[in-house]
């Protein structure tokens, strides 16, 4: 067995060693087809990959180059925007070759602020790589159209821009659809920061009467302060300061008006909660929540908003500053606040979007007729606490809701939401029925919207200086009287302190003093003879009496008036009134142009009152930049005053006029007008309403307010001497640090009637109009309020920089067509095709 066995193994062995032979012979075959495979594999996949890159390349060159596009064209709805705010109407330019031509004028110079290519030609940004450049198309036909579901464009420009990338065959088009709306205080009838008045106010604040008011038989007014005892009247917050409590003083040190009053609904007063815990404790008043409970307030009780009831001394925190301390149970404080209430009230009426960062206040039934009609920056979430009293009524916050119970699982058991306005605080039911403001829209009142009134600045008045901007500067107490005739627009202006108007004028002749009349009104070149620039000229007003010292100034163009404060810079050439004056300025020989009269101690400030003497404003040097104003404005004009403005008559529009200089009527004759004015205030913007506290009377009415034809020009009505029956005031207007009030507002009776705004009236502070009583009005003025919808479309020159008003891209999409618009010709049919914005607009 053992023989066989091994002859089969060997045999075995034998085959095995052929078959893993013949294995490796067939393995060394295959290895070499697969290393030629792998040879042949990469040589060709440099050509392959360079073939892949060749074909992707200009897909990632075109991507990029039309992402540039697109940039090119954001680029250019940020130029478009920018020019926009600068340069009133400028979407009126329309898209020609060269950019030069406006649409309603068809043979003017360059553009406002230099030639614009992307007007109808293609506009370069350097540096760019790929080259950019970008064109576009404006669209103001939706501009006066009311914005509704159906037309989600109304009161917006369009524009169509197209953004071009890139060299030759390379060049990508991007075309996008913009939608720009203009905001800011111009947008609205009434604007205000705050609806109590601010610390200068001081007619409201100081000016407080003995006894409730003025004596009867010409015995006067005296003035009382907060020392004076057992007299119910207003607190004089404007000239006291926070208090301390030993060491322990409120933070910041500041005016009680402020302290107290400057909050809106949603802010803790902090004062209040300060006062209680460390001077003397404050409980809740009649109709707030917690009267009745003895629970003073305190940080971990606070108070909301401006402070509604009376106020214990400072001097002497056991008697109340208000009559006497409220009583148990009493449902009445009656007016005797702490903090003042301007009332809008039955008769007061608001044709236009009304915005506030505070809450009106409103006594009867003013009426808001717009959509949107009244709009606060209190947050709809906001809830103001609310409690029962120990008489068991529950009671929430002034300007609250109905008290409701509290299912957030936090803060107080009773809660109410803001309702957007406060109703009479004391609930006294002196308002009449019914005692709640009419709506037209049924959102109103919107809350939650915020809205910025900017800080006063001096810009203006550099930007007339140095010629940047077309316009004249004057300098100290200026009236100024427009008159419109004959299409043509004139100022009358008196300025006595004026030496330099900065308006341009040709050379001064061979001998100084001679020469033409500047643009501004400058009657003498006081400069180098001959020479252009280095002539300064001087407004001759030198007495108050003859027509012939006034400076008659022709308006042509868009300009900027500015009134300034008389300068103290030695190199200024408006300074001479400093020059070797002591002051305060009341001897004629450092005023040469000072009036003799007694009444006004050597003054040139016209704003007295001729009976009494009195000022509106305290004249103190007489030198601030007041501006005085009347008349007919036929023009595009911004008057600009670093103090106040004071309008002594109407101040309407020449469209407004007839032949015979008669006012007719602003809302319909004046829709298709350029005819615009914006009077912008630093401070405060007064409507003339003389009283005479000697005599307890009004001035007469003023007989000339409409007379509007030039040859009536005369000191007699310039000067605010008369009391103006049912004014008009068309203006978009502006008191940027204080308020728009009526002088003498406590005073008289109610014979002025109604105070007619066409345009808008932006306010920090809230001012007065009048008094009301029973509902209705006592004495000054009603207000009704008409919004100008021309503002929009054509505001006052370099109204919108100075109050902060800007055109805000509102959305924008990119057009589905993409082909591009390579010639300056124009678009096919005159209008570009660019149809999505309309479905998806708002964005």
């Amino acid at each position: 067995m053992t023989p066989v066995k091994s002859a089969y193994s060997r045999v075995h062995g034998v085959f095995a060693a052929r078959r893993d032979a013949a294995h490796a012979t067939a393995e060394s075959g295959q290895a070499l087809v697969f290393a030629l495979i792998v040879v042949l594999i990469m040589s060709l996949l440099p050509a392959i990959v360079l073939m892949s890159l060749n074909q992707e390349m200009p897909l990632a060159s075109e991507a990029v180059t039309s992402e540039s596009a697109l940039a090119a064209a954001e680029a250019g709805i940020q130029e478009y925007s920018n020019l926009m705010d600068q340069y009133p109407g400028y979407y009126t330019y329309a898209a020609h070759a060269g950019g030069a031509t406006p649409a309603n004028d068809p043979g003017p110079p360059a553009l406002p602020g230099g030639n614009n290519l992307a007007l109808g030609a293609w506009q370069s940004i350097t540096p760019s790589n790929p080259p950019e450049s970008f064109t576009y198309y404006p669209d103001y036909s939706e501009l006066s159209q009311a914005q509704s579901t159906a037309n989600p464009f109304g009161g917006n420009v369009l524009l169509v821009i197209t953004g071009k990338a890139g060299i030759g065959k390379t060049t990508q088009y991007r075309r996008i659809e913009a939608a720009f709306s203009l905001s800011g205080v111009i947008t609205d009838v009434y604007f205000s920061n705050f609806e109590q008045p601010g610390v200068q106010d001081l007619d409201q604040w100081q000016n407080t009467y003995q006894g409730g008011g003025c004596q009867p038989n010409g015995s006067g007014c005296s003035l009382i302060t907060s020392s004076t005892s057992n007299s119910s009247h207003e607190y004089d917050e404007a000239t006291v300061t926070t208090p301390c409590a030993g060491a322990v003083c409120y933070a910041p040190s500041e005016p009680m008006a402020t302290a107290l009053c400057q909050y809106d609904a949603v802010q803790v007063n902090t004062f209040i909660d300060w006062y209680s815990t460390n001077v003397s404790p404050i409980t809740p008043q009649p109709g707030y929540p917690g009267f009745d409970t003895s629970t003073p307030y305190s940080a971990a009780n606070p108070y909301y908003g401006p402070w509604y009831g009376s106020f214990p001394d400072p001097s002497n925190p056991s008697s109340y500053q208000f009559g006497v301390a409220p009583t148990s149970g009493s449902t009445n404080n009656g007016d005797s606040s702490a903090c003042l209430t301007n009332y809008w009230i039955t008769g007061d009426t608001f044709n236009g979007p009304v915005y506030s960062n505070d809450m009106l206040t409103t006594c009867g039934s003013p009426a808001f007729t717009a959509n949107p009609g009244l709009q606060t920056s209190v947050p709809k979430t906001f809830f103001f606490p609310a409690e029962k009293t120990a008489g068991g009524k529950l009671i929430g916050w002034p300007g609250a809701q109905a008290p409701i119970l509290n299912t957030t699982g936090s803060g107080p058991a009773y809660i109410s939401y803001p309702r957007g306005y406060i109703q009479d605080p004391w609930s006294d039911g002196s308002c009449g029925s019914p005692d709640a403001p009419s709506f037209s829209d049924p959102q109103s009142p919107r809350l939650g919207i915020s809205q910025p009134l900017p800080p006063a600045n001096q810009a203006l008045i550099g930007e007339v200086e140095n010629g940047s901007v077309a316009g004249c500067v004057y300098t100290g107490p200026t009236m100024i009287r427009f008159t419109y005739t004959a299409g043509k627009e004139t100022m009358v202006v008196w300025s006595p302190l004026t030496k330099d108007t900065y308006g341009t004028a040709a050379a001064c002749g061979a001998v100084a003093g001679s020469g033409p009349k500047d643009l501004c009104g400058g009657t003498a070149c006081t400069g180098t003879p001959g020479t252009v620039g280095s002539n300064t000229q001087v407004i001759s007003s030198t007495i108050q009496s003859a027509t012939t010292d006034f400076a008659q100034v022709a308006v042509t163009t868009p300009e900027v008036i500015v009134v300034q404060n008389a300068p103290s810079a030695a190199v200024d050439p408006n300074n001479y009134w400093n020059l070797g004056c002591a002051l305060p300025t009341t001897a004629a020989t450092c005023l040469p142009n000072a009036e003799a009269s007694a009444t006004v101690a050597g003054c040139i400030d016209p704003w007295v009152n001729p009976d009494s003497g009195a000022s509106i404003t305290d004249t103190g040097t007489c030198l601030a930049g007041d501006a005085i104003i009347s008349g007919a404005v036929g023009a595009q004009i911004t008057l600009s005053a670093s103090n106040d403005v004071v309008l002594a008559r109407s101040v309407v529009y020449g469209c407004a006029v007839n032949a015979n200089g008669t006012y007719q009527s602003t809302l319909t004759n004046c829709a298709a007008s350029s005819n615009v004015l914006g009077i912008i205030a630093l401070n405060d913007i007064w409507m003339s309403r003389p009283w005479n506290p000697a005599t307890n009377n009004m001035a007469p009415p003023c007989a000339d307010d409409t007379d509007l034809a030039a040859a009536s020009v005369a000191w007699t009505n310039m000067v605010p001497n008369c009391t103006v029956v049912n004014p008009t005031v068309d203006a978009a207007t502006a008191a940027l640090t204080g308020f728009f009030e009526v002088e003498y507002w406590r005073e008289g009776d109610a014979s002025g009637k109604t105070l007619t705004f066409n345009g808008s009236d932006a306010v920090n502070d809230s001012g007065q109009f009048g008094v009301f009583g029973g509902g209705g009005l006592s004495k000054g003025y009603l207000l009704t309020l008409n919004y100008d919808p021309r503002l929009i479309a054509d505001p006052p020159p370099q109204y919108l920089p100075a109050t902060d008003g800007v055109w805000n891209e509102v959305g924008w999409v990119t057009c589905a067509d993409t082909t591009p618009n390579p010639d300056t010709a124009g678009y096919p049919s005159g209008n570009p095709d660019c149809i999505p914005l309309a479905g998806s607009y708002p964005p």
